[in-house]
């Protein structure tokens, strides 16, 4: 079995990549190295570090040089971090583990993403009452899909042996933004359905496969404006299935979701179609069942 270790660029700057890479591969006996190459905002405590021990991530930034010509044309385009406007982390970090028989994977969150969001809000999904969630990129947006396969196509050029991806998939309402304040009680149901988005591209993507887009965007809109008006049973609660969802919108909402999954499918399909063009491998990151802190973050579609 290949063992390999999860970090950020930082961490071998501050630390030294050389120091790192022997650390891992004499004292803990690990094969490898996955480093973040595209990442959201966080703040980290990182008590080992020589430099910081308590640091800001570079949000929506990617952590390599990009190459511009695979872009071109796009309305979504990669910013570089700071490390990677002065060199090269990726690359560098490729150079330094093959020299050691070691092997490097990536990191790659995908649609999570306020820089674009902020900068592209008509990118980002959008809820029942057409407010633009700026955090998460739309998998059903046909520029959302275009930079995915250009991200993993960019990433996989390097000696790497998988894209580790993250992000890639319509998101829920929570672990959005910071700071985030849900006051009102809306149940499991409601919290769900205000995640649903209905972008142009979305409610397009749901009337290709037969189903009324349309009925569906306005039983979300008034089952949510019942619930904000405090219409919530103290029973609405406990995990959401397919069946409970099924007595509330009928097959018409399960169609609007077995959409989504559809939507889902085909963008994870080109996105490892264009890193197996480039020699990588793509699989997921699933945090799932990890803990309760991480589980929140598991998406259904």
């Amino acid at each position: 079995m290949e063992t390999s270790l999860l970090a950020f660029a930082t961490d071998l700057y501050d630390e030294g990549l050389d120091t790192v890479l022997g650390n891992l591969q004499d004292r803990a006996g690990v094969d490898g190295l996955t480093l973040a190459v595209a990442y959201h905002d966080a703040r980290d405590l990182f008590p080992h570090n020589p430099v910081h021990k308590v640091r800001y991530l570079e949000g929506g930034a990617v952590f390599f040089s990009p190459d511009e010509a695979r872009y071109e044309g796009l309305q979504l385009q990669p910013r570089a971090a700071e490390l990677a406007r002065s060199g090269d982390p990726l690359g560098d970090l490729c150079a330094a583990a093959s020299g050691r028989g070691m092997s490097v994977n990536a990191w790659a969150v995908f649609l999570h993403n306020d820089r674009l969001g902020f900068t592209h809000p008509e990118c980002a999904t959008q809820n029942a009452f057409g407010d633009r969630y700026l955090t998460d990129l739309c998998p059903s947006n046909p520029e959302v899909r275009a930079y995915a396969r250009a991200l993993a196509s960019d990433v996989a050029r390097y000696e790497i042996s998988t894209i580790l991806a993250e992000s890639l998939h319509f998101h829920g309402l929570a672990h959005g933004y910071h700071h985030e304040r849900y006051f009102e009680e809306l149940g499991t149901v409601g919290i769900y359905l205000l995640g649903l988005c209905f972008c142009a591209h979305c409610l397009e993507s749901a009337r290709r496969t037969g189903v009324d887009a349309d009925m569906v965007h306005r039983l979300v809109r008034d089952e949510l404006g019942r619930r904000f008006a405090g219409d919530v049973s103290s029973e609405d609660s406990g995990e959401l299935t397919r069946d409970r969802l099924a007595a509330f919108g009928g097959e018409q909402l399960l169609g609007y979701l077995d959409a989504r999954m559809q939507t889902v499918a085909s963008l994870t399909a080109d996105v490892s179609a264009a890193a197996a063009d480039e020699g990588a491998n793509l699989a997921f990151l699933d945090l799932s069942g990890a803990d309760s802190d991480t589980r929140k973050y598991r998406s259904i579609c």
